[in-house]
């Protein structure tokens, strides 16, 4: 007696290790990827500049705005440009003010206070024009200044003038102390009468330092 056997009978018969189908085409495989060293080496670089190579990025270290700094936009940078030019413009106001005053202060301080005026006998009369050209040359006046300590400025402007109907001549100074003005008496006809050798003879016949 022939006993037949449905297909589904024989799945439940037999194991189901035996009733797995399987698929007769074999498994494709994927070729391996050929990859260039090239590739290879510029990964790694790019890698380690982006830290990343170590297991951090640079971010993580170094954060401009952790450091205080921030980029400006637009209207910041537009005020911040006009701020610095106004404390430029004060500096500059502030300096120009010192610098005026330091000028004015000094001039002040080299202003004359102090006026000698002397009167010089001449002897014989005849060469009181001869003594006051003498006395008016650059070169006496700069032996004045130096044998005095008077200023050079201040040595130059001494004036000195014949006194009318009389065989005097007059000199005036202007100096900045009183000491100035003793030193430069003391020593003024002493100093031209050198200067005037033998064709005259000079004596101080009056004296005002004022």
């Amino acid at each position: 007696m022939t006993s037949s056997v449905t297909p589904g009978a024989s799945c439940r018969y037999h194991s189901t290790r035996a009733c797995q189908i399987r698929n007769p085409r074999p498994e494709t495989r994927k070729k391996p990827e050929i990859r260039s060293p090239k590739e290879g080496v510029e990964q790694r670089a790019s890698s380690f500049r982006g830290g990343q190579a170590f297991g951090f990025r640079a971010s993580d270290f170094l954060r401009v705005s952790g450091l205080g700094f921030r980029i400006l936009g637009e209207t910041e940078r537009h005020h911040t440009g006009g701020s610095w030019q106004i404390r430029a413009g004060i500096t500059l106001a502030v300096l120009a003010a010192l610098v005026i005053g330091t000028v004015v202060i000094l001039k002040q301080r080299s202003h004359a206070a102090v006026t000698v005026t002397l009167r010089i006998a001449v002897t014989p009369g005849e060469q009181v024009g001869f003594v006051t050209g003498r006395a008016n040359s650059a070169q006496f006046k700069y032996a004045m200044g130096k044998q005095a300590g008077v200023k050079p400025a201040l040595a130059q402007k001494l004036s000195l003038k014949p006194v009318p109907h009389s065989s005097l001549v007059e000199a005036r100074i202007a100096v900045l102390t009183k000491d100035e003005g003793r030193r430069y008496a003391e020593v003024f006809v002493e100093t031209l009468q050198d200067l005037c050798g033998r064709q005259a003879q000079l004596t101080l016949a009056e004296q005002t330092i004022h």
